[in-house]
């Protein structure tokens, strides 16, 4: 034994590094299972994580000492037979077998050699186990409900006869054969796993009180038995569970349940508060009910196995501890019938839902439940010297913690709510109320929540007595914690990308029952149906999809798909403007496209309009992530006021979705309150575009210019039919579809991924036009349509040669829709129009400007804010404003404006015309960016300004500008034919 002793004096803080070492050193392989810790010394029922042992030397020799789990603890024979699955006696012939020869084996090969049994059979796991039992069939008896002795006599005063003849209950007996471990007649019962496998074989020694329970075989800590109910999958597996203390008492559950046609509902026996459940099968939504016996270690086991099912996220319900009116399952079933008392057990697992019962807590938790009071409880001694409880009453009514819900929109932090349960005097249903964790320790929801009914009793500290009291109460009951998503898009969790929708959450396997999804108000409808697992079914619902293309003109049609198809793959930098006259159709057409986001959205039920808030449009921008998001009816009527704040609204949303930032704002205790900005795609109907050049270049706007179902209403018939399939969820089922498609593939593909910015640089080039953001959004709407088509085409719903035509079709709508920008914007550009206002200004002699001595010939003074009068003489209008001279170099005249004087006048008419100007500093570079090059602005070489010489011999900064003002001179359109053969001649590139 000396070489196992030293080994075990080595220090290890795990038992994995431990037993690999004495294997090694022993030359036979690591037993089953050894690389998971939990399958070890470990109780295999208990996901242990970080398995620790202790070891030290005794007077005897070796000492071990596990913590966590099963609190293992022994000698050397101990360790190996719980390391090796052993019984005692294989462990100790096996230690001296191996003591003596350690030494004259360590030059021999380090090949494993397997563990085998005196037959040579491998012992693994599960051979062991069947190795066990074949023993046991051979040396025991198999008690069948013919059988007599004492065993048999015991199961019948059990009730469980019946479990017996239907194999519900396997046992043995040892009938005249007597062990060294156990008495003549013992019960021996089978422990079945959750897998239908034998676990163990457990001996009740009958007619003794020494060692009343034994296992013949384990080693494995003490295994639940559980019922078939276990084996049943997919919709018939049942969401409830039941846990009762005793493996027998578990048996005599799943028996009444069973005759009373409950037989679905699983049922665990559990060893009592020393052994831990069953816990890897759950899932989130299943609910399990406790049941142990009324005294101290029946309250330890209903904590223990609370805190360990509710670490797993699944509800926990305390069933009475009067259930069984004979105090034992077993003695009830005999007495009661197994239907009856199945049906009464299913009724306390019903009335569990509503009351919190009195039977689980003690004095020396300091809290308690009584008659539907919380009590603050203490122990004092009685005039016998004895320990009694006593109670002070703190409540008149009693309140649990069922959830705690910790509610994710996106933000920084997310808050966390709890959804609490409480039962008035002498109500039978329990009132369910919503309080934030914030709110809670102050305890005035009680009455806020409760009404005057809930009366918390006078004394100190009993608000926080009360609170703590709720808290430690709820945490023995078990509270089931949730996370629970209020925004739609993808979430990451286990590496893997899901896509939150009211309706289905969906991966790549399809749909997934692991989140919670509550979207507030109109969001709710943002609902994809979970996609449909048959190829041509994906198929249909795409080329539906594509045929709106039929529909619409396609800057129109192209435009809108593209947005809602690029919307999954991130936020994106545009939005999109549907711009026409009131009965041009957008709405309709765009109703058919937010569909595809859910089969609720119509044209009279969008996500939302331009008549909300703007605080409010902002947060369900925020809120509606990846996603297409119609805001309806940009139309600023009225008064200046409520235009002034239409206008200001789209701004905001416009910015928002170009920068990803919101408007950081303080509390009233000065915190920051969430910033929250759009988050999906944007797009709009309007009867005008915003103000604002930076806005409208923000903007991918498409022109409607006449009915899109005919001037005669001729596609009126079409539009219905594509309703009816968008109600009917045609469109959502190929985003769904899509979407499952995007999930393995969105670190690739997404929004700023090197795929995307590798396209979007070549198409931004391609795409050229007046100001960066035009040749940058239609890139980026290209991008939405070319992941679709790759979709498409990897479905089979588009030939590569019909790709290619969609492709290139979308391609020049695209550009058509960017060149007709490039228009408005010019139109609408500040330097420009600064321009024109100085020329007109001068032409109106309302400004004017000082006149060299001399002007060139054929330049009339009256275009420079002067007239002739009748004597010949120059005069400028009284009220006339000067804004600097004029310059003649080298025969080129230049207009020389002081800049301060120019940008007053600038702003002042822009107010007057309710319109916008940029700041001073961006209006000069704009002018620059714009005239300079093609010679019409004089600057300096890192400013826009330029130092002049004045009248007065000073060289003041100007804004210098080439007389006459001729602003079609700078960078000319670029010709649209090119454009679109250049268009024509890019191919489709699948990118899968």
């Amino acid at each position: 034994m000396s070489a196992l002793e030293d080994a075990l004096r080595h220090p290890a803080n795990a038992l994995v590094p431990l037993v690999t070492s004495l294997c090694s050193e022993m030359q036979v392989p690591l037993p089953s299972g050894l690389q998971e810790p939990q399958c070890m010394v470990t109780d295999p029922c208990i996901p242990e994580q970080t398995a620790s042992l202790h070891l030290s030397m005794g007077e005897g020799g070796v000492i071990f000492r596990r913590f966590g789990g099963d609190e293992a603890q022994g000698g050397a024979v101990d360790l190996v037979r719980r390391c090796l699955n052993m019984n005692p006696g294989q462990a100790a012939q096996w230690l001296i077998d191996q003591a003596g020869g350690w030494q004259e084996r360590s030059d021999v090969s380090r090949s494993p050699v397997p563990v085998r049994s005196a037959g040579g059979k491998r012992l693994d796991r599960a051979s062991r186990t069947a190795d066990e039992m074949e023993k046991v069939k051979r040396t025991w008896q198999r008690l069948t409900v013919g059988s007599d002795g004492p065993a048999h006599a015991e199961v019948d005063r059990r009730g469980l006869l019946p479990a017996l003849e239907s194999g519900l209950l396997r046992a043995y007996t040892t009938g005249s054969w007597q062990g060294r471990n156990f008495a003549r007649g013992a019960l021996g019962f089978e422990i079945i796993g959750p897998a239908g496998d034998t676990l163990a074989l457990r001996v009740r020694n009958l007619g003794t009180k020494e060692a009343k329970y034994r296992y013949v075989f384990g080693g494995k800590g003490s295994p639940p038995w559980c019922n078939p109910a276990f084996f049943q999958v997919g919709e018939a597996r049942s969401s409830q569970e039941i846990w009762v203390e005793g493996e027998l008492s578990g048996i005599a559950v799943a028996l009444a349940l069973a005759q009373a046609g409950y037989g679905s509902v699983r049922v665990q026996g559990v060893a009592g508060a020393s052994a831990t459940p069953h816990l890897e099968h759950l899932q989130g939504g299943d609910a399990v009910y406790l049941y142990a016996d009324p005294d101290a270690s029946g309250n330890q086991a209903r904590r223990k196995w609370a805190s360990a099912a509710a670490a797993r996220g699944v509800r926990v319900r305390q069933l009475p501890n009067d259930l069984f009116s004979e105090g034992d399952a077993c003695d009830t079933l005999k007495k009661m019938g197994a239907a009856v008392m199945g049906s009464k057990v299913m009724q306390a697992v019903k009335g569990s839902e509503q009351g919190f019962e009195d039977v689980w807590v003690d004095a020396s938790f300091r809290y308690g439940v009584r008659q539907g009071r919380i009590c603050k409880l203490t122990q004092i001694r009685n005039s016998q010297d004895q320990l009694e409880d006593k109670q002070h009453t703190m409540t008149n009514f009693v309140a649990w913690i069922e959830q705690e819900v910790e509610v994710v929109n996106g933000s920084a932090r997310p808050e966390r709510v709890f959804h609490l349960a409480a039962l008035l005097p002498g109500r039978t249903q329990a009132v369910r109320v919503e309080v934030k964790a914030a709110e809670f320790s102050s305890m005035n929801w009680v009455v806020e929540e409760l009404g005057s009914e809930a009366t918390l009793f006078p004394g100190p500290r009993h608000k926080d007595e009360v609170r703590a009291a709720i808290q430690l109460l709820s945490k023995e009951r078990g509270i089931e914690r949730v996370t629970r998503y209020r925004h739609t898009g993808w979430v990451r969790e286990g590496g893997r990308w899901y896509f939150l929708t009211a309706q289905a959450v969906i991966g790549a396997e399809g749909e997934t029952r692991r989140f919670e999804v509550e979207l507030p108000d109109r969001l709710a409808a943002f609902a994809l149906p979970a996609p449909d697992s048959r190829p041509e079914a994906a198929r249909e619902a795409l080329r539906a999809s594509l045929s709106l293309l039929a529909l619409v003109p396609d800057k129109v049609g192209v435009a809108l798909l593209a947005a809602a198809y690029l919307a999954p793959l991130g936020r994106s930098k545009l939005t999109v403007w549907m711009v026409g006259l009131t009965g041009t159709n957008k709405t309709s057409f765009m109703a058919l496209v937010q569909s595809h986001f859910g089969k609720g959205w119509t044209r009279d039920y969008l996500p939302e309009s331009w008549h909300g808030s703007a605080n409010g449009l902002e947060h369900i921008a925020f809120l509606a992530k990846d996603v297409l998001l119609v805001i309806d009816d940009f139309k600023p009527q009225g008064g200046k006021r409520d235009q002034d704040d239409m206008h200001a609204k789209a701004a905001r949303i416009i910015q928002g979705v170009a920068d990803g930032q919101g408007r950081t704002t303080m509390t009233a205790e000065r915190e920051t309150r969430a910033a929250y900005y759009p988050r999906g795609t944007v797009v709009s109907s309007a009867e005008e575009l915003p103000r604002g050049h930076s806005n409208r270049a923000r903007m991918f706007s498409v022109q409607v210019d006449r009915p899109l179902i005919g001037q005669q209403k001729e596609r009126s018939a079409q539009f219905y039919a594509a309703e009816d399939l968008a109600a009917a969820g045609v469109y959502a089922q190929a985003m769904a579809g899509y979407v499952q498609f995007l999930a393995d593939r969105l670190d690739r593909l997404m929004v700023g991924s090197e795929t995307q910015q590798a396209h979007l640089r070549h198409y931004g080039q391609l795409f050229r036009g007046e100001h960066g953001r035009t040749s940058h959004n239609p890139a980026e709407l290209s991008y939405g349509w070319r992941v679709m088509l790759s979709y498409a085409l990897s479905t089979g719903a588009v030939t590569l040669e019909k790709a290619q035509a969609l492709w290139q079709r979308g391609l020049t709508a695209l550009s058509a829709v960017a060149l007709e920008q490039d228009g408005l914007l010019r139109q609408v550009d500040p330097a420009r129009q600064a321009v024109t206002f100085i020329a007109e200004w001068l032409r109106q002699g309302s400004v004017y400007l000082n006149l060299p001595d001399q002007l060139p010939d054929g330049l009339s003074p009256a275009g420079l804010g002067w007239e002739i009068q009748g004597d010949g003489k120059l005069a400028h209008q009284p009220f006339a404003r000067n804004l600097g001279w004029m310059e003649d170099v080298d025969g080129r005249l230049w207009a020389n404006f002081l800049p301060e004087v120019l940008y007053s006048e600038l702003q002042q008419f822009c107010s007057r015309q309710s319109g916008s100007l940029p700041g001073k500093a961006a209006l000069w570079s704009a002018m620059r960016s714009h005239f300079q090059r093609p010679g019409l602005m004089r600057c300096s070489s890192d400013r826009p300004t330029y130092r002049a010489r004045a009248e007065d011999g000073s060289r003041p900064w100007v804004i210098s500008l080439r007389f006459p003002f001729d602003p079609s001179m700078n960078e000319p359109e670029a010709d649209q034919s090119d454009r679109q053969s250049e268009v024509l001649n890019s191919p489709f590139e699948p990118l899968v």
